[in-house]
């Protein structure tokens, strides 16, 4: 994700509602330390997500979180979400629409705490045109690895909740 800065050279990514702009978006500042270099890639190691009184979201550093990203679009005409089952802690989640009134599908975003030495599960769904498989769970590593848990009675629990 590109980086960009504000007036006073504080550093931020943010995703927007592209069809109503400025009304819908998730800001996250991100700590001097943590912005080497013009883009900053997920999952973010060795830091953590924290709100402040007002609200907003800061990257920081700490030893022996992780930062994840997790982001699931729906087909045409259909909706999507995310749901944290084990692993870490749900700073913020966020949708928006691919056209103006939503007629195109969406797409939710989730930005979750978790640490080093445990995966995080994160449930999804999406529905709509074209989608070939509609609900799963990923299992969300330290080292950027998403994999589909496909089989197994942990995922079968999991998703009969």
């Amino acid at each position: 994700m590109k980086i960009e800065s504000n007036d006073r050279g504080y550093k931020f990514v943010e995703w927007k509602h592209r069809a109503h702009n400025r009304r819908y978006s998730l800001r996250l500042w991100i700590s001097e330390s943590l912005a080497k270099g013009e883009e900053i890639n997920f999952p973010v190691t060795n830091a953590t997500i924290r709100k402040t009184q007002k609200g907003g979201l800061v990257l920081i550093p700490k030893d022996g979180g992780v930062v994840y990203l997790a982001s699931i679009a729906s087909g045409f005409r259909g909706s999507a979400g995310l749901v944290l089952l084990a692993g870490g802690e749900e700073m913020a989640q966020m949708y928006y629409y691919h056209s103006g009134q939503g007629r195109f599908g969406e797409t939710t975003i989730a930005l979750i705490n978790g640490k080093m030495t445990t995966p995080v599960l994160v449930k999804w769904k999406k529905s709509g045109r074209r989608v070939d498989k509609t609900s799963g769970v990923w299992r969300l590593t330290a080292d950027g690895l998403v994999e589909d848990m496909i089989d197994g009675p942990e995922v079968c629990s999991l998703l009969s909740e």
